[in-house]
């Protein structure tokens, strides 16, 4: 007897793709500021509902960015059986990262995980079951932490890693185009263009590449000495911490 959840999908680790990641995260580094740039393409986990969702979220003290497994929702009593998007905010609370708290999140992230992938059936890939998330403190400019989740690993880092690319770019999730693009752009292309321009055009380029795994609206946030400001809202609403519930349990 097949199970009755359904599974919602921010799209990056590609649990219905056929290769390598989907939805587009960047975060760029300048000598001021922090930009952070997502898609907002979500799916039902039977691939064939698809809807515009909000994956940045401004909390009091940080910024977090999700993509991959969004939630569980039990088909029976249309109840979240899983959600990143209250795991989060539940554990981190409004202040900024610390140890403690990164700590507790990665041990409740782990065991949630864990049960979603439980109750998964044999038709699912697991090694393209995950959930990524990165956490940029609002308080400390620039520093911030990724966490990276699989049915068989978990990793955790501080950004900016030692190894970030002269450009101050980390880009998450479906890249191969956002890639190309970079490296034909000796110049640099937030120089030629400018931040946000360029932060649209990589993220929209890679749509059209990957249309099924990408797709805006585009929403940006600025993190700076002032705090966080949204340039763009895409799909969220300045305060949201959840993608819109009626978008988020299609029927």
């Amino acid at each position: 007897m097949r199970i009755a959840r359904c599974l919602f999908l921010s799209l990056c680790a590609g649990l219905f793709c056929s290769n390598g990641f989907a939805t587009t995260i960047l975060v760029l580094y300048t000598p001021t500021s922090v930009f952070i740039a997502a898609d907002s393409k979500f799916a039902g986990g039977e691939g064939n509902k698809t809807w515009s969702g909000c994956k940045i979220h401004v909390a009091e003290d940080y910024v977090w960015v999700e993509a991959g497994l969004a939630f569980e929702v039990d088909a029976t009593t249309h109840s979240r059986t899983f959600d990143v998007d209250t795991l989060v905010p539940e554990t981190l609370g409004d202040h900024s990262p610390s140890t403690a708290s990164l700590d507790l999140l990665e041990a409740r992230l782990k065991v949630s995980f864990q049960s979603v992938i439980s109750h998964l059936s044999s038709d699912f890939d697991l090694n393209r079951a995950a959930v990524s998330l990165f956490i940029m403190d609002r308080k400390n400019i620039g520093t911030g932490y990724e966490m990276f989740i699989t049915a068989k690993t978990f990793e955790r880092n501080r950004i900016p890693y030692e190894t970030m690319s002269s450009s101050g770019l980390i880009i998450g999730g479906e890249q191969g185009r956002v890639k190309e693009i970079i490296a034909t752009k000796t110049g640099g292309i937030f120089k030629d263009m400018g931040t946000v321009p360029a932060l649209n055009y990589l993220i929209t380029e890679q749509a059209k590449a990957t249309p099924e795994y990408v797709a805006g609206p585009i929403a940006i946030v600025q993190i700076d000495s002032s705090g966080a400001k949204w340039i763009q809202k895409g799909a969220c609403q300045e305060h949201e911490t959840s993608p819109d519930p009626k978008l988020a349990t299609p029927k």
